[in-house]
């Protein structure tokens, strides 16, 4: 599973962290104005009350005679009567005057000096110098209210702004700090068998220096593994080949000469042994990655070639029917001989898995499509899955050494083609199919 994209966890922690710190920030902002605006208010209600102190009661209005007009225009001057009411009263707690905005009943405090918090309002009592009575002023939480409100939206409205810029310049910081990583890669989806030279170290950044390095350790040491491979497959090929093929030859002239009682059954096993040692090369180079060669070849001049091969090397080679589809040439990112052992293999297992009276059909379709159709029985769907692992036989009947199909998937996955096994055949009530897919030269491998 994969774990992500760097660039999006580098830039989305960043974000967590700064929006973090900020609602922290913002959760001790609001902390420090409330307790400000508090006291700012409690200063304001204060004062309230001594200037009510220094101005004695009279003139009332004469609408009522509790309510002191000349009072409430000089202690809620400004707009305060939205917000601050008050009343005078004695020691026994009647009212005595009180602002237009006060209720006629007592406010529910008692008459003492001092700070009083009832429910969201605040009161403030201060007596008069002759202690007999004190002025109450209240103050509504509101106010208080609205005027944080506007504080923080003040606060926020900026550093919101500030969070969408700071994510827009993150994500553009993250791109190019990961350049270097997008560079790198692209350096690694480069190398193939025929490419494996050292990445350059420099301009890396020192995180990524230590895996450029462990990176070029393991292509020298895959060069070195490639180039022994293919040393040993060129020593076997003329150590093992030419002896053989000599002794094919005078067996042949043996049995050519009426030799057959005892050269017969030489002649078939070393042309079985000839069949098995070109076997085990093909696929010691598929093992060494020769279908990783991103080599343009021509997919329908070289299966021509292939098909005339085994007209002309087979007694029943002309039931091989070749349709090399819309196109004259199809151009495909595989190496040539790849191409040759994948096609060598899939006719092969189609001449033995077939009844010799069958017609064997190799089509080719645009979008580098290759299906190579035999007649047998229907194979299981269970069966099908396991036909192209290693040393496995569809038909144990049949003489074989399991390595063809196997060849074949590792030769296509090592390609970034496709392969798939279908029972029947399209277009059969019975037989067996081969369907291949491969990467045209005019499309982006998938690496």
């Amino acid at each position: 599973m994969s774990a992500g994209s760097i660039r999006r966890t580098l830039v989305r922690k960043l974000l967590l962290v700064f929006g973090s710190l900020w609602l922290i920030g913002s959760a001790l902002s609001i902390l420090l104005v409330s307790i400000e605006t508090g006291e700012l208010f409690d200063n304001e209600i204060k004062s309230i009350g001594y200037t009510l102190i220094a101005s004695k009661p009279q003139n009332f209005c004469a609408s009522d005679p509790l309510h002191d007009c000349r009072l409430e225009a000089i202690a809620l001057a400004g707009g305060r009567e939205n917000y601050v009411s008050y009343q005078i009263r004695d020691r026994d707690g009647h009212v005595l005057h009180r602002s237009i905005n006060a209720p006629n009943e007592p406010y529910p405090i008692p008459v003492e000096q001092g700070f009083v918090r009832q429910g969201l309002t605040r009161y403030f009592t201060l007596f008069y110098p002759d202690g007999r009575t004190a002025v109450q002023v209240a103050g509504g939480a509101e106010e208080r209210f609205e005027t944080i409100g506007w504080l923080l939206m003040g606060m926020a409205l900026p550093v919101v702004a500030l969070l969408l810029i700071g994510s827009f310049l993150l994500k553009r910081a993250a791109k190019q700090a990961t350049i270097p990583i997008a560079q790198l890669v692209g350096s690694l989806q480069e190398r193939d068998g025929r490419h494996l030279e050292p990445i350059l170290a420099q301009g890396v950044p020192d995180e990524l220096t230590p895996i450029v390095r462990g990176v070029n350790r393991l292509m020298k040491r895959l060069q070195a593994a490639l180039a022994q491979e293919r040393s040993f497959s060129a020593n076997c090929a003329h150590e093992l080949r030419n002896p053989l093929a000599a002794a094919t030859a005078q067996a042949e002239l043996l049995v050519d000469q009426g030799g057959q009682g005892d050269a017969a059954p030489l002649l078939s096993a070393l042309k079985d042994l000839g069949h098995k040692l070109e076997r085990l090369l093909q696929l010691s180079r598929t093992e060494a990655g020769i279908g990783m060669v991103k080599d343009v070849t021509d997919l329908v001049a070289t299966t021509r070639f292939v098909v005339a091969e085994f007209h002309r090397a087979l007694p029943d080679g002309m039931r091989l029917r070749f349709d090399s589809g819309p196109s004259a040439s199809q151009l495909v990112l595989l190496d040539k001989n790849a191409l040759g052992i994948l096609l060598r293999n899939l006719l092969d297992n189609a001449f033995k898995h077939s009844p010799a009276d069958t017609r064997i059909d190799v089509i080719l379709s645009a979008g580098g499509v290759l299906r190579v159709a035999n007649s047998s029985p229907v194979v299981p769907t269970e069966k099908l899955s396991e036909l192209n692992g290693q040393f496995v036989r569809g038909n144990h009947a049949v003489t074989g050494d399991g390595l063809g199909l196997y060849i074949v998937s590792q030769i296509v996955g090592q390609a970034d083609g496709v392969l798939a096994l279908n029972s029947p055949a399209e277009g059969r009530l019975d037989g067996f199919e081969v369907v291949v897919k491969l990467p045209l030269a005019d499309e982006p491998a998938n690496r």
